[in-house]
């Protein structure tokens, strides 16, 4: 079965199994038109994926948060060199001289440098820009999301 790659507040899978025998008996265990206006961590629509109940090429996602998009379309696109990105910057993190938690709060600091421009990118850098994202999702707080009014991400 699938696994959500990040962790997301206010997430939706604990009501994965109601959400799914929903769809099954509206659906006849058929595949649907999958709609997700609020994407997030992605946990129903792995859920949904690995139930074969997404018809393929009709797939729809949403999210106000710029941040979900940006994490998923690394994955999407190229889920190895994303895979790969997020272990470097894991192992950044751990190898900061003073310790682990400096070690986040340094991966929070080149977001925080690189979000502004970055976030809406197709380009070469988008497997390790989500790759960053997914490890300070990981090693932050709770995997709490949490960005200022300036878009920079302030969770402890």
């Amino acid at each position: 079965m699938l696994r959500p790659f990040k962790r997301w507040a206010g997430g939706k899978s604990w009501a994965c199994d109601e959400l799914v025998a929903f769809v099954r008996d509206v659906g006849g265990g058929q595949p649907v038109v999958y709609c997700e206006p609020f994407l997030g961590g992605g946990s129903y629509l792995a859920r949904m994926l690995s139930e074969g109940l997404v018809l393929k090429g009709h797939c729809y996602l949403g999210d106000l948060a710029p941040e979900a998009f940006l994490a998923w379309k690394g994955v999407l696109r190229n889920p190895v060199a994303t895979a790969m990105q997020a272990q470097r910057w894991f192992d950044r993190s751990r190898a900061w001289e003073h310790g682990p938690e400096k070690g986040y709060y340094m991966l929070r600091q080149e977001w925080n440098e690189r979000a502004s421009r970055d976030l809406g990118m197709e380009g070469r850098d988008l497997c390790s820009v989500a790759g960053l994202l997914i490890a300070i999702n990981r090693l932050s707080f709770k995997g709490l999301l949490r960005v200022n009014p300036q878009g920079s991400f302030n969770t402890p």
